[in-house]
């Protein structure tokens, strides 16, 4: 049997790492391959991230800690182009010597929208909730953070983790092709993603 593939992830807070890692592993086992989560940063936002993300492949490259094959970084594009987020990532990946895969999920603007991009998948993980049709594009802060609480609000229970708590059930019920149909972002991200595990097997 392969061996599970480590991913290791870099993310901004707790509604990155309940989503990314959870279409990452349904991502893998739709192309039948196992993978560990090895989440190395889930805090403190962008600078953090990248902080930690330079120090981690610095590490790596120099033999220090064991090499992951495939990394995933996951940063708000909070109205940046999804190209220039994605530039700085791969650079500072190419500048440490980093011959693994990296993989970029840029949510635009905020990773709230990914979890109202399928709402018959959030409707039936969240019941009596009342997800809202979104704009194509809308960039203003708090925007989506606001109506993914107004979503919850409808069930009469305002969860703890601002809704990072569902994320797993959201995306086991996704569909994929539809959610990457609303959102280019997301549809990039599962595209890179599956090539870049197809790479590591």
């Amino acid at each position: 049997m392969t061996s599970p593939i480590r991913v290791g992830y870099f993310l901004e807070d707790i509604a990155h790492a309940q989503f990314v890692t959870a279409v990452v592993q349904r991502v893998a086992e739709s192309l039948h391959l196992s993978v560990t989560h090895d989440v190395r940063n889930a805090s403190g936002g962008r600078g953090r991230v990248m902080h930690e993300l330079r120090n981690y492949l610095r590490d790596m490259c120099a033999g220090h800690i064991e090499m992951a094959p495939l990394i995933v970084v996951a940063i708000d594009g909070n109205c940046s182009r999804w190209q220039q987020r994605r530039r700085e990532i791969l650079d500072m990946a190419l500048s440490a010597g980093y011959a693994g895969n990296v993989v970029c999920a840029v949510p635009s603007p905020h990773i709230e929208r990914w979890y109202l991009a399928d709402l018959d998948a959030f409707r039936s993980a969240v019941p009596g909730s009342n997800p809202p049709q979104l704009p194509s594009r809308k960039c203003e802060r708090g925007y989506y953070k606001k109506a993914l609480m107004d979503a919850f609000r409808a069930t009469g229970v305002i969860p703890q983790l601002g809704g990072a708590e569902y994320a797993r059930d959201i995306v086991a019920r996704m569909r994929f092709e539809k959610a990457a149909r609303r959102d280019p972002a997301f549809s990039r991200f599962v595209g890179d993603l599956s090539g870049a595990l197809k790479a590591c097997r």
